[in-house]
């Protein structure tokens, strides 16, 4: 990264203390809270299909009280039915794998690119009434403790070291201005048979995960305020055309319509 982009942490705007955005497929509200720590409330309207998650530098929570035969979070090989009153919790750099019907659901989001207040190996569920409770913003160090006791999801449905290995070299380089043919030749492996071996362990192809890495990235330095055109060289995009379809092909909204909401 070029050294003049270290003004990437200083925040040159004033943020909003709150925003909303409205997209064809969810609306959601947006709240900054103390230490960089974002909430939000999201009404989602799904299509019957999978959903591979991912919010790459940021650990995160999610929560919803979830009607019956509607989401299933698929752990290791298996497909867990989520149903009522749930908390999820997704470490940084992790891929959960949800199956969800048709429909509008209402989600929470509590996260941030900070260090977690505590610490949580993996990603965590908890599905039970009493957490119900917990659903709000006020309730962060909480939730977080009882996902620390919840079950373990399995991010991979199966072992595979050269998927690992890559999913690594995708981690630490992310931003950098390599293709995939490059992590084959550093991993002495065709990249066919890696690509192929990544999608198969985590239901996601290696240069999807690597732009979803990207634009979460892209996202968390827009809120520090950053222009669209910095943060999204900073995170490896050098055309901002191809930053611009990604962020609507996956976010389902403009990086301009965020930009223009974050800041006054």
């Amino acid at each position: 990264m070029d050294d003049n982009f270290e003004v990437a942490h200083r925040t040159r705007a004033r943020k909003r203390k709150s925003f909303s955005i409205e997209t064809p497929s969810y609306v959601a509200n947006v709240l900054f809270l103390e230490k960089n720590i974002v909430f939000s409330n999201k009404v989602h309207y799904y299509q019957k299909n999978v959903y591979v998650q991912t919010y790459g530098t940021e650990w995160a929570i999610s929560f919803a009280d979830l009607p019956a035969n509607r989401v299933k979070l698929r752990s290791g090989n298996n497909l867990i039915p989520l149903q009522g009153p749930t908390l999820i919790f997704q470490a940084p750099f992790s891929i959960l794998e949800f199956h969800v019907e048709e429909g509008p659901l209402r989600w929470g989001y509590i996260g941030s690119t900070i260090k977690c207040p505590i610490e949580i190996n993996g990603c965590r569920i908890v599905s039970q009434n009493d957490v119900k409770n917990l659903f709000n913003q006020k309730h962060v160090l909480e939730m977080l403790m009882a996902l620390k006791a919840g079950q373990i999801v399995i991010q991979e449905k199966n072992k595979s070291a050269v998927s690992e290995k890559l999913k690594e070299c995708l981690d630490n380089n992310y931003t950098e201005n390599l293709n995939i043919a490059d992590f084959a030749k550093k991993l002495k492996i065709s990249r066919v048979v890696m690509t192929r071996s990544f999608s198969l362990t985590y239901g996601i192809s290696p240069v999807e995960y690597r732009t979803k890495l990207r634009l979460f990235r892209a996202l968390a330095f827009m809120r520090e305020g950053l222009s669209i055109t910095e943060a999204s060289y900073l995170v490896g995009f050098s055309n901002p055309s191809l930053f611009i379809r990604s962020f609507k092909k996956h976010l389902n909204a403009t990086p301009h319509q965020y930009k223009s909401k974050i800041h006054l």
